[in-house]
């Protein structure tokens, strides 16, 4: 999901990973945002701005398993990061594994 922020020349930039580990917690009372896509966000978004940081690029991974890196969400991060080259990253997840 790409923000489209505008960033100043420089400014501290982030990416931000959110992931949860079942799909009922994926899929939580019909809402998209599932159990705790939100409440990590918001972490997430705290630790950036305790870091000065703007968050540029957010990546969710819903209903995934921490037991393999097989990811869709993380591995579209890892790349870009290589190309992008945010200054920090901020991750987040909930797991029940």
């Amino acid at each position: 999901m790409s923000l489209h922020a505008v960033v100043p020349l420089a400014a501290v930039t982030a990416v931000s990973y959110l992931r949860v580990s079942t799909k009922e917690q994926a899929e939580r009372d019909g809402d998209p945002e599932g159990y705790s896509i939100p409440a990590q966000r918001a972490a997430n978004s705290r630790k950036a701005h305790s870091l000065g940081a703007v968050i540029v690029e957010e990546f969710v991974d819903r209903g995934e398993s921490a037991r393999s890196a097989d990811r869709e969400e993380l591995k579209r991060m890892l790349a870009y990061i290589q190309t992008k080259k945010p200054i920090g990253t901020s991750s987040s997840t909930r797991s029940t594994d």
